[in-house]
């Protein structure tokens, strides 16, 4: 298990995501999967140091600040550049699918924590409410 200071900070990633989740329709799908990605790693994490299970947390970690980090990128370059077509940002031409284990991961970490109808949040994620209940 991580230390207490870990999990405080990674719980508070994640309700944050996740009320952006609930709130962002536009978003709501990339932060639930930031909090699922967040629980996976938090989950299969037995210790923050940099030693053994340690490393998944931390990589993990420093993933989902590259996401944040690359969609702040994006929103600002966006303005400058003027792009009309949002697959323009992506090397294959299409914009990139969240993995919806992820997905339905935070789905279900809303549920759990935000008290969320699991049918709101499965049409929030795009993923099917059979899907969401099934872990709770």
């Amino acid at each position: 298990m991580t230390d207490p200071t870990t999990e405080t900070a990674i719980r508070e990633m994640q309700d944050a995501a996740l009320s952006r989740a609930l709130t962002d329709d536009d978003h709501a799908r990339q932060s639930l999967a930031v909090a699922g990605a967040l629980e996976t790693a938090r989950t299969e994490a037995t210790d923050a140091a940099f030693d053994g299970g340690g490393v998944t947390l931390v990589a993990s970690l420093a993933f989902v600040s590259t996401l944040f980090a690359h969609r702040r990128l994006h929103e600002s370059l966006r303005a400058s550049v003027r792009a009309s077509d949002d697959s323009a940002w992506y090397p294959s031409g299409a914009p990139a699918r969240v993995d919806d284990d992820l997905v339905v991961a935070g789905a279900r970490l809303a549920v759990r924590r935000f008290d969320a109808d699991p049918a709101l949040v499965a049409a929030l994620g795009d993923v099917s409410i059979e899907r969401v209940a099934s872990g709770e």
